[in-house]
């Protein structure tokens, strides 16, 4: 019985919210949290930018400029059938 004396204290009183404005704190927190991760995310990005050597190795592993020529050195040095002493 006095428990509920002291929530309709707090009803009167302003302290407890009603549905509607429990509903707008709700929506206004959730606003809150997706602007501050926004933010923090641009803030973030403009203090550490990416370095750029990042994209500087972008080409193929392997590189087919010299493929058309015979003579260029072989990509590995085990290679039983070109003859490593003319490269030399």
């Amino acid at each position: 019985m006095a428990k509920q004396k002291y929530i309709k204290f707090l009803k009167k009183s302003g302290l407890i919210p009603t549905t509607k404005q429990y509903e707008d704190m709700k929506s206004f927190i959730l606003i809150m949290i997706v602007l501050s991760i926004v933010i923090l995310s641009i803030v973030g990005m403009l203090k550490y930018p990416m370095p750029t050597h990042y994209y500087d190795n972008l080409s193929p592993t392997i590189d087919y400029r010299g493929v058309a020529y015979d003579d260029d050195l072989p990509e590995c040095g085990n290679d039983p059938t070109r003859q490593w002493w003319k490269y030399v």
